[in-house]
């Protein structure tokens, strides 16, 4: 069992006064956390004051993405962290425990945690059904070994391929799912400050896009007949 020593908690934020508090408050309780950064992403409303009251050193990145903040907030972590927490800044009912399970996870030999949140009914069948694992990857809440953020092509990481790209260089052995009970994202359709369900699928579509479609690439089978006329010998 390995021992996590430094541990810092990433939170990209965009326009979420409502919610960042909470987040926040959450991740500054947690007892195995040492450092607690916002990064602020440009927001037009009061994010970065009321991260700031509520403990969180602030960061601004105005290059709009999450990928952009993100790689802002390493940028400031440097190379002094065993592990690195990231969060949702849209979440309610985060609490103390569920970081910690985050982190505890990575104790037993993995390199990444991934947080689900656990929903009634359907929701929760599907997410922890076949397609569990396949929705994990798509999850904002992680604890990642420094190791592998640093494995990363930060051209690659732009937008809100962050996710994927981490994925994408690490073995799904040595990543697991960590329930987040009565933990709820406020959807992007429920933000009074955004256009509705529409702006909620311009997120998500391409990220669902892209991981299907490195899918089908890896899986499709080489054409040898091809190949064998292009052979020069």
């Amino acid at each position: 069992m390995t021992q996590l020593r430094k541990i810092a908690v990433l939170i990209p934020a965009l326009d979420e006064a409502p919610t960042i508090s909470g987040v926040v408050q959450a991740a500054m309780t947690t007892h195995e956390v040492t450092r607690v950064v916002v990064i602020d992403n440009g927001s037009t409303d009061a994010t970065a004051r009321i991260a700031s009251l509520a403990g969180a050193e602030i960061i601004f990145c105005p290059s709009r993405g999450k990928g952009e903040a993100l790689l802002a907030g390493l940028a400031a972590l440097g190379n002094e962290y065993d592990v690195v927490v990231t969060l949702d800044a849209d979440l309610k009912g985060l609490q103390p425990r569920h970081i910690s399970r985050l982190i505890t996870a990575l104790e037993n030999g993995f390199v990444m945690s991934c947080g689900v949140l656990e929903s009634p009914g359907w929701r929760r069948a599907l997410y922890w059904g076949p397609l569990g694992g396949f929705i994990a990857t798509l999850s904002g809440q992680r604890a990642i070994r420094l190791a592998l953020l640093r494995k990363l092509s930060h051209k690659a990481c732009l937008g809100y391929n962050f996710e994927s790209e981490l994925n994408k260089c690490c073995d799904p052995k040595r990543v697991t799912r960590v329930r987040l009970e009565n933990v709820i994202h406020v959807s992007r359709r429920r933000k009074p400050s955004r256009s509705g369900i529409s702006d909620h699928w311009i997120v998500v579509w391409p990220v669902y896009a892209r991981l299907f479609f490195r899918s089908v690439i890896r899986r499709r089978p080489r054409d040898v007949s091809r190949a064998a006329q292009m052979d020069p010998t």
